[in-house]
C-alpha cells in the first residue's frame, strides 16, 4: 500500500515538473517574440519590418515541434497501451501549450494538419467506445445488452483524471479553432464523443467544458462562425452543426434524475443566453462580419437605386 502511494507522489511530482517546464517554455518563447515586437520602435526599425512575421513564424513552428512530439507519444498509448503511465503527463502538456499558444497559430497549415489527421483522432481513440450495459429482459427475465453509452473512461488505456484532461484540450480547441471549416468535421466528431457516448449520469466533467464555452461570447462565435480562412465566401457563414451537439448534449442531461447533472445543464443554458445576448448588443463580433454585412447593405441600397431608375 506504501509503495503504491509513492508511486503515486511520484508520478504526480514529474507531473507537476512536466507542465510546469511546458509552460515556461512556452512563455518564454511569447516573451521573446514580445521582446522582438518592441524592437521594433527603434531606430533600427526600418531594417526590422519583418522581424514581426519571422519571430511568430520561429514560434509556431517550435511549437508545432513539440505537439508532434507528445502526440507521437499519444498515438503509441492509444494504439498499444504502452507507456500508458505516462498519459496523464502528456495530456496535460498538450492542454498546456494550447493554453499558451498565440490565436495566430490557428491558421499554420502544419498546425491544423496536425490536428484533424492525428491529435483529435487520436483523442477519440483514447475516450474509447462505451460500455455495453446488461439490463434483463421484462418478458423473459434473462440479460441483455442495452443499446446506450456507457462512461467517458471506457477505454483500457484511460483514467477518469484523463478523460477530464481530454475534455480540457477538446475546450481549448473549440475555442482556438472552432471557426476553421476545415477542422470543423474533426471537432464535431470529438465533441460527439465525449458528449453523446456517455450516460447522462457521467457527464458532469463535460458539462463543465460546455459550460466555459458557453460562458463567453468570443468562444461561442468560434462554435457557430467562420473567420473566412478558407475564402472570402466563407466569411460570415455559419455552422450550428456543432453547438447543436452541444444543445442535444444539455438537452438530455435536463433530463436526468442527478440534481448535480441537472443544475450543470441549467447552468450551461444560463450561460449561453447571458452571451447570446451580449453578442445581441454587438460584443465579440468579428470585424469581418461587420464589413461583410456593410457590403451586403451597401450593394442592396445599390440595387434598390437602380431598380427605382
Amino acid at each position: 500500500m506504501g509503495s503504491y502511494h509513492s508511486c503515486v507522489m511520484v508520478q504526480g511530482a514529474l507531473q507537476a515538473a512536466m507542465v510546469t517546464m511546458i509552460n515556461k517554455f512556452v512563455g518564454g518563447l511569447i516573451e521573446k517574440e514580445d521582446g522582438l515586437v518592441e524592437d521594433g520602435d527603434d531606430i533600427l526599425a526600418d531594417f526590422k519590418a519583418n522581424s514581426k512575421s519571422g519571430s511568430t513564424e520561429n514560434l509556431i513552428r517550435e511549437v508545432v515541434q513539440i505537439l508532434t512530439f507528445l502526440t507521437d507519444r499519444l498515438e503509441t498509448v492509444a494504439s498499444s497501451g504502452h507507456g500508458k503511465q505516462a498519459l496523464p503527463v502528456l495530456l496535460e502538456s498538450v492542454n498546456t501549450i494550447l493554453e499558451k499558444v498565440p490565436v495566430a497559430i490557428k491558421h499554420n497549415p502544419g498546425f491544423q494538419e496536425l490536428l484533424w489527421k492525428r491529435l483529435c483522432p487520436c483523442l477519440i481513440v483514447l475516450l474509447g467506445e462505451p460500455k455495453a450495459e446488461k439490463i434483463a429482459n421484462q418478458k423473459t427475465g434473462r440479460p441483455e445488452v442495452a443499446k446506450t453509452g456507457g462512461s467517458s473512461t471506457s477505454s483500457p488505456h484511460i483514467t477518469h483524471a484523463a478523460a477530464k484532461v481530454i475534455y480540457n484540450i477538446a475546450g481549448e480547441l473549440a475555442s482556438l479553432v472552432g471557426e476553421i471549416p476545415a477542422l470543423r468535421p474533426v471537432l464535431e466528431s470529438l465533441f460527439h464523443k465525449m458528449l453523446m457516448f456517455p450516460l447522462p449520469q457521467n457527464r458532469h466533467d463535460a458539462l463543465r467544458v460546455v459550460k466555459e464555452l458557453m460562458s463567453e461570447p468570443q468562444k461561442v462565435i468560434s462554435l457557430i462562425g467562420s473567420s473566412g480562412a478558407a475564402g472570402e465566401k466563407a466569411r460570415g457563414q455559419t455552422n450550428l452543426a456543432l453547438i447543436k451537439l452541444l444543445v442535444d448534449s444539455v438537452q438530455q442531461c435536463s433530463h436526468c434524475a442527478d440534481p448535480g447533472i441537472l443544475y450543470s445543464s441549467v447552468c450551461c443554458v444560463d450561460s449561453l443566453l447571458a452571451s447570446l445576448d451580449r453578442i445581441r448588443q454587438g460584443e465579440a463580433i468579428p470585424d469581418s462580419w461587420l464589413k461583410q454585412d456593410k457590403s451586403s447593405k451597401s450593394q442592396g441600397s445599390l440595387r434598390r437605386s437602380m431598380t427605382s431608375n
